[in-house]
């Protein structure tokens, strides 16, 4: 699926190649959701040509949203030095090698309408051309309905990022669970499910995802998940377990 591009100042598109929320160019978010040249998403990516900073801001300055929808501040950026993403006043830390950044904020439309994102390969090239990763993000639930309850909220997400993350595949979304929590005192809840996929030369046979999502004081649904194929080496997927364990909310 084709990646598009477009510069924050409003320059018209240009074409880029796909990869899944589990590819490294992205949700694999492995989130195959979750954004190397790896399985293939209908994304947007947003990036300012000028930026070239290890930070990496989107927000009203861009002409991207704000975090109350109007004004300058940015409402999302990243470190890369520190591999830090931040959404508002939530951040999560991307896990380290093997996982690679990708440097420039993204969406997956009608899912998340901002996300950043870090990829790990579990398999290589696993068709010759492609690769099948594991994934962790931080990301902004898109159309979220502030007077929805957290629950309903987040198993619609969870769902939908199932769908999108997996570059269109059929999928099957197995033994969905779900808790209540607490992140620096807003109330979260974690989600858990596996999401099931036959891909031809592809060994791996289903994702773990995880999310947790908390709601923030302005009504927006901010989401930390991961997205671990089955047959991903204990390592990549104890740095994902790791990473959202730092989501926190300031």
């Amino acid at each position: 699926m084709p990646v598009q591009t477009e510069a924050a100042a409003g320059n018209g598109p240009s074409p880029r190649h796909a990869s899944p929320l589990r590819a490294a160019a992205v949700l694999s978010l492995g989130f195959a959701l979750f954004v190397s040249a790896s399985i293939g998403l209908g994304l947007v990516i947003w990036r300012d040509p000028s930026n070239t900073s290890t930070q990496r801001t989107v927000g009203g300055s861009a002409g991207l949203p704000s975090a109350g929808g109007v004004g300058t501040d940015p409402v999302g950026y990243l470190d890369e030095r520190t591999r830090t993403a931040t959404i508002g006043p939530a951040s999560l830390t991307m896990p380290g090698d093997p996982y690679v950044l990708s440097p420039h904020p993204m969406a997956v439309r009608g899912v998340l309408d901002l996300l950043f994102w870090a990829a790990a390969p579990v398999h290589t090239r696993y068709d010759g051309k492609q690769d099948w990763s594991s994934g962790v993000l931080l990301g902004r639930v898109a159309e979220s309905d502030n007077a929805g309850d957290l629950q309903t909220e987040g198993r619609l997400a969870v769902h939908r990022l199932s769908q999108a993350i997996f570059a269109q595949r059929p999928t099957e979304l197995k033994g969905m669970t779900w808790q209540q929590r607490t992140v620096d005192g807003q109330p979260a809840m974690l989600f858990s499910a596996q999401v099931h996929y036959s891909v031809d030369r592809l060994p791996s046979r289903y994702d773990t995802v995880t999310a947790l999502l908390v709601r923030l004081d302005d009504g927006s649904l901010i989401m930390a998940a991961s997205s671990v194929p089955n047959d991903a080496a204990s390592d990549i997927a104890r740095q994902a377990r790791d990473a959202l364990q730092t989501f926190t909310v300031r």
